[in-house]
C-alpha cells in the first residue's frame, strides 16, 4: 500500500511539473488561447486519473482490512488448535 501510495504521489509530482512547465513555455510564447484549451482538457483527465487512483487505492485498503482480519481469525483458529493439543503457540 505504501509503495501504492508513493507511486501515486510521484505521478503527481510529475504531472504538476509537466503542467507547470507547458504553461510557463505557453505564456512565453503568447499562445494564451491554446493553452488554456489544453489546459483544460489536461485537468479533466488529471481529475479523472485521481478518481481512478482513489477508487484503486481504496479498494486495496478495504482489501487489506478483510486480509488482515482472515490473518487474525486462522492465527486465532491456529492458537485454539495448538492449545487443544497442549501447544504454547509465540
Amino acid at each position: 500500500l505504501e509503495a501504492i501510495k508513493r507511486s501515486h504521489e510521484q505521478q503527481l509530482k510529475e504531472e504538476t511539473e509537466q503542467m507547470r512547465e507547458d504553461l510557463l513555455k505557453k505564456l512565453q510564447n503568447g499562445d494564451h488561447e491554446s493553452f488554456y484549451c489544453k489546459y483544460r482538457n489536461d485537468l479533466e483527465n488529471l481529475k479523472t486519473e485521481i478518481l481512478e487512483i482513489t477508487e484503486k487505492y481504496s479498494a486495496k485498503c478495504l482489501e487489506n482490512i478483510s486480509l488482515e482480519e482472515k490473518v487474525n481469525s486462522l492465527r486465532h483458529q491456529l492458537e485454539e488448535a495448538h492449545n487443544e493439543v497442549g501447544v504454547k503457540v509465540q
